[in-house]
């Protein structure tokens, strides 16, 4: 209310005035502005209350203009400019309420309408009274959408307890101003509308968080190697390209719930005086906020058919279930409009299958649904200038539909069918697309291997709870009866896990444990990028110094010789002969000690195939692990690498020098030949023993034969074999790339 000394001022104005007050405490913003106006009236006999006056008038155009009466809202204006009638006291208000879009003022409005009329008098309302209201407002015959508001209004004070939060009139102005700029308000974002399992599950993957936890990655990088990592690259981001691809469509499936309630929200505000227009615009806000899924989808979609060129091994007839699984499922789930499945949605999507149907792969159909056969001219050919035959067949009148039914999803609701149902739609179609291009390559033992994972998926999660405890045990109780595991390693592990489920279950202590795990995540990254520098020192004695101190035979020479020791030394060689030491397969020791049919099924994942010998004369893999997997491609070799000292002086001693380096030399080890001429750094460790060894740090290629395949330009030939997988997701079966 005004303060306590308006009705005293106003007493001694004309009737009309009086009418106007009572009309504006009754809340009617046109006797507000009238009694604003004539309280703002300049009269010089009495300067001090007509400072009060103006005061009090912009007190009454502060609770018009929240009403949105937008000649309020430029008188309101006109006093800040002024400064007429502010003070400290209401400057706040006056500038909130200025701040406030039309939108959000009538938005607050109707929730005030809606809370004073659920109350029925008392403080609160309930989330069940809001959901119910809601039902009711959107059922187009029910009397709260013809009566503007509902005057039927039934008690609520005997269902208050146990129909949700309790809700204040703050609460629910709040909710509308978050309405009005397109969130989802919060008092919707409690009630739990879905139930079924399925909502429940994609909505789960829905909050898996795009950004990787930096800890595992770090495992992962530690585990695999920079080089092994670096090889894995094209494979590992097809599959994370896959996995943002399900993951942006559970998003968007999730957002499309989302602005099912968000409209319902909206129907209940227009039905309690909400401008219809501030109801579009409000819808348009939260779709373009909500849209970011469609993108990631569709940007991910291209980065997994760039790749899929570059990957070995795609399992297509996974891929092809699915494709076809998420296809299906976010067609039933976006082709709902008003309480009936959307004729224009199937329809498009009808006419997508017969246009992308590969009818001539599909035997059955090429011989005896002859029904079906599109490719034959069902109009007559005409003849177009000389050479030009004009031919149209059912195919071609399908792919011509497809763009004038996307055009009219779009147009829907003045083109908010663009963010409601035309994005969504494409998502489905390219799933559905993707089904068709993997299924070229599906066989037969694939099919039947998805169906029983799958199958297996279902019947053993149940015991999910009892296996997760018993295989890690056993695992771990055979794998440590047969290898020794450091103590400091297994601790490390054992931190590591319970660092991070701490941080995922405990609400008072997860804090504490996100904040160790950054900590954790900086020191490894230190670590990582120092524990690979090399120290500026100096690089050492030459070759000729070398050879000075452990020339002798006397024992006091050998000493001094032995001293050198762990120094480092900078010198340069011929290569004679390089060989494999040691290999270790850091998964290797695990997948072998797993039952056999496990052990294949892993091996094939991970690994790589035998070369397949089958028809071929000179083969160098056995005919019995022909097509049969291997690890070879997780082997961490270490290498050595016989170099001969001294070779292009004039001295006919010659020293051999034996190389040791790991895996990192992998690539100069494979291009090294004998008379090559090469440069390393490294430390000596026996210098005394003939052919002593020097460990390496540094090594580089001086004169070698071999030409590093790595330089060559990417020819025309690859760019086009990576947009090939792009052409035929595109223009098949209508245009395949062979």
């Amino acid at each position: 209310m005004f303060p306590s000394k308006s009705k005293n001022d106003i007493l001694g104005e004309p009737i009309e005035n009086l009418q106007s007050l009572g009309l504006a405490e009754d809340g009617c913003p046109e006797s507000q502005v009238i009694l604003a106006k004539h309280l703002l009236e300049e009269n010089p006999d009495n300067p001090i209350n007509q400072e009060e006056k103006a005061r009090l008038g912009v007190y009454w155009l502060i609770k018009a203009s929240e009403k949105g009466h937008e000649e309020a809202t430029r008188m309101l204006q006109n006093c800040l400019d002024t400064g007429r009638g502010i003070s400290e006291h209401n400057i706040d208000e006056v500038r909130a309420s200025l701040n406030m879009t039309l939108g959000e003022k009538v938005s607050r409005e109707a929730a005030r309408e809606l809370f004073s009329r659920l109350s029925q008098g008392e403080d609160f309302v309930t989330s069940g009274q809001i959901i119910e209201e809601m039902r009711r407002c959107s059922d187009e015959n029910s009397p709260s959408s013809s009566n503007g508001g509902g005057e039927d209004v039934p008690d609520w004070r005997a269902r208050g307890e146990g129909s949700g939060d309790k809700l204040t009139e703050e609460m629910l102005v709040a909710a509308a101003s978050h309405y009005s700029r397109g969130e989802l308000p919060l008092v919707l974002k409690r009630p739990a509308i879905r139930n079924s399992r399925l909502h429940l599950a994609v909505a789960n993957i829905a909050r898996i968080p795009a950004v990787p936890n930096p800890l595992v990655m770090l495992a992962i990088l530690s585990l695999l190697g920079v080089e092994a990592l670096l090889d894995a690259l094209p494979s590992l981001l097809y599959y994370l390209s896959l996995f943002f691809m399900v993951l942006s469509t559970c998003q968007v499936l999730t957002k499309k719930w989302e602005f099912n309630q968000f409209r319902k929200w909206s129907n209940l505000l227009v039905a309690w005086g909400c401008p219809e227009t501030s109801s579009i615009d409000a819808q348009w806000a939260h779709c373009v906020q909500n849209a970011k899924p469609c993108f990631v989808f569709i940007a991910a979609l291209l980065v997994n058919l760039l790749l899929s060129s570059s990957v070995h091994d795609i399992p297509y007839s996974e891929i092809t279930i699915l494709s076809t699984f998420m296809s299906l499922l976010t067609l039933y789930n976006l082709a709902w409009r008003k309480k009936k499945f959307d004729f224009v949605v199937l329809s498009s999507f009808v006419v997508h299958l017969l246009a992308r149907y590969p009818y001539e792969i599909d035997t059955v159909v090429s011989q005896y649904w002859r029904y079906l056969d599109v490719h034959t001219p069902t109009v007559a050919s005409y003849i177009v200038g000389n050479s030009v035959e004009f031919c149209l067949n059912f195919r071609l009148l399908f792919y011509l539909a497809m763009p004038v039914l996307f055009v009219a999803m779009a147009s829907r609701e003045r083109w908010l069918g663009t963010f409601t149902t035309l994005l969504p739609h494409l998502v489905s179609l390219s799933w559905w697309q993707m089904a068709v291009v993997a299924s070229n390559g599906v066989t037969q033992y694939g099919l039947i291997r998805t169906f029983l994972a799958l199958i297996g998926l279902v019947i053993f999660i149940p015991l999910a709870s009892v296996l997760t405890v018993i295989i890690p045990i056993a695992t771990l109780a055979r794998f440590i009866s047969t290898h020794q595991i450091s103590t400091p390693f297994a601790l490390a592990c054992a931190s590591l896990i319970t660092v991070i489920y701490m941080g995922t279950k405990h609400r008072r202590t997860g804090p504490l444990f996100s904040w160790v795990q950054v900590l954790l995540t900086i020191l490894s990254i230190w670590f990582l990028l120092h524990c690979g520098e090399t120290e500026k020192v100096e690089t050492g004695f030459d070759w000729r110094e070398f050879q000075n101190i452990c020339h002798g035979k006397k024992i006091a020479d050998q000493e001094n010789c032995i001293s050198l020791a762990g120094s480092r030394v900078s010198w340069e060689g011929r290569v004679l002969s390089t060989q494999v030491t040691s290999v270790h397969n850091p998964i290797a020791p695990f997948i072998y000690h797993l039952p056999q049919g496990i052990q294949e099924v892993i091996v094939c994942m991970w690994g790589e195939r035998f070369e397949d010998c089958t028809g071929k004369e000179h083969c160098r893999v056995p005919s019995s692990l022909s097509n049969r997997c291997h690890l070879s491609n997780w082997n961490k070799y270490e290498y050595e690498i016989e170099v001969e000292l001294g070779s292009d002086g004039w001295s006919l001693d010659k020293t051999v020098c034996i190389l040791r380096g790991g895996h990192q030399f992998r690539n100069l080890s494979a291009l090294l030949q004998r008379g090559d001429k090469v440069w390393f750094l490294g430390r000596i460790m026996d210098p005394v023993e003939h052919g002593f060894k020097v460990d390496l740090i540094q090594a580089d290629c001086l004169s070698c034969e071999a030409i590093d395949q790595s330089s060559r330009p990417v020819s025309t030939s690859t760019i086009s074999l990576s947009l090939k997988p792009l052409f035929n997701f595109l223009f098949n079966p209508m245009a395949i790339l062979k």
